[in-house]
């Protein structure tokens, strides 16, 4: 896996490729995607959902979504919802799957990551990487491997993109 830092002044934006004619949306904490024609097809309907990403090959979505059945408590503040990572195809011809959940041990520290975020998938579909709350001041970039869902700590972060095109395609 290769890094490529990217940075900017505080008066600039990096620039970000325009969107597909097709593509996945959250309204309300539902998760729509829409085909190239325009149609929207329902992938969640709970409310709870957040942050869709599409697959680069655009037959998956991986979203967030709060679950209100498992409240974590910290010192930082009132009681949350846990945070999971999940998986659809972009069809609803499957149920979405649950990828990955709050207790997802820490990078040697057995406290576990929290506040999972920002899920995206590999190039190759194999694996879905995202944040995790986990240290005062960085997040853990994360990845669960989908063939067996095992989760591997990549490094210290709090944000990331995935290279889709290009000679650093697949790099983050």
């Amino acid at each position: 896996i290769s890094f490529m830092v990217v940075g900017c002044s505080d008066d600039q934006q990096p620039s970000i490729p325009e969107s597909p004619a097709s593509g996945v949306v959250e309204r309300d904490g539902n998760i729509y995607y829409i085909d190239d024609s325009g149609k929207e097809i329902t992938i969640t309907s709970l409310g709870i959902d957040f942050q869709p990403s599409l697959s680069k090959d655009e037959k998956f979505v991986t979203f967030g979504r709060d679950n209100y059945d498992v409240m974590i408590e910290d010192m930082f503040g009132p009681p949350y919802p846990s945070r999971e990572i999940w998986k659809a195809s972009v069809d609803a011809s499957d149920a979405p799957s649950l990828v990955a959940g709050h207790s997802l041990p820490a990078n040697g520290e057995g406290s576990g990551h929290r506040y999972l975020s920002r899920p995206a998938f590999s190039n190759d579909n194999s694996e879905i990487y995202f944040l995790g709350a986990s240290w005062a001041t960085s997040s853990a970039l994360l990845a669960v491997k989908l063939s067996d869902l095992s989760t591997r700590f990549v490094a210290s972060s709090n944000y990331f993109e995935i290279i889709r095109s290009g000679s650093w395609a697949g790099d983050i």
